[in-house]
């Protein structure tokens, strides 16, 4: 998968506490350097990789649609909702 990063919004500015070193950061930055899921991971730029390529993501994402899933982000969103008008 390809994912870009715009140097707009903070995004760089951000870069090198997510990833917890500043001359990684500035290689990224400049070089646009390509790697892998794996790197990505030990980066902190993403939470988890998972193993089977594109299917297994979307496999993944569908068990995500399931009713109790729904059911469950539904509450999440209405609680969430509920706390912000408190405020």
């Amino acid at each position: 998968m390809n994912v870009g990063l715009a140097a707009d919004i903070g995004s760089l500015q951000r870069l090198p506490k997510i990833v917890g070193n500043d001359a990684m950061a500035r290689e990224l930055a400049l070089t646009g350097r390509r790697f892998d899921a794996a790197e990505a991971k030990e980066m902190g730029l993403i939470g988890r990789v998972i193993d089977g390529g594109r299917n297994k993501v979307i496999g993944e994402r569908a068990k995500m649609d399931e009713p109790d899933a729904k059911r469950r982000r539904w509450r999440w969103g209405r609680s969430l909702r509920r706390r912000v008008q408190s405020r």
